[in-house]
């Protein structure tokens, strides 16, 4: 069996690729593969691969127009769609969803008191 994300060689006992970490699904996850996102950029792709795998859910890249061009050029102008099983569509799309946290201001760190300065100065 070969990893459907990386092409890897893989044991028919894995439930996970070793190299690219994509989680594989069963034969009936296989049977009911539907979109979850269409017209991906490859690099899009395989962060949302990766972050689905990360959840344990099997998701897989498909392109379907333009294979040669996407191996001639090394890109496809049709983009690439990610596939999940239909049972745990709802749940991969919550993932993809979810609002970023806050991010901390550029200046964050120099405005932090290091811990061993302020110990040392409530001693003295």
């Amino acid at each position: 069996m070969h990893c459907p994300n990386c092409g890897k060689k893989c044991s028919n006992t894995q439930t996970a690729c070793p190299s690219c970490e994509t989680v594989f699904a069963t034969s009936e996850q296989l049977a009911e593969m539907v979109v979850l996102r269409g017209n991906l950029s490859e690099m899009d792709a395989n962060m949302t691969v990766s972050l689905l795998s990360s959840y344990k859910i099997p998701a897989y890249k498909t392109s379907h127009k333009g294979a040669a061009i996407n191996i001639y050029l090394g890109i496809s102008q049709y983009g690439i769609d990610v596939k999940v099983p239909q049972s745990m569509y709802e749940q991969a799309d919550e993932i993809l969803k979810a609002e970023p946290i806050e991010p901390l201001d550029d200046n964050w760190w120099e405005n932090k008191e290091p811990e061993s300065d302020a110990e040392d100065n409530e001693n003295s």
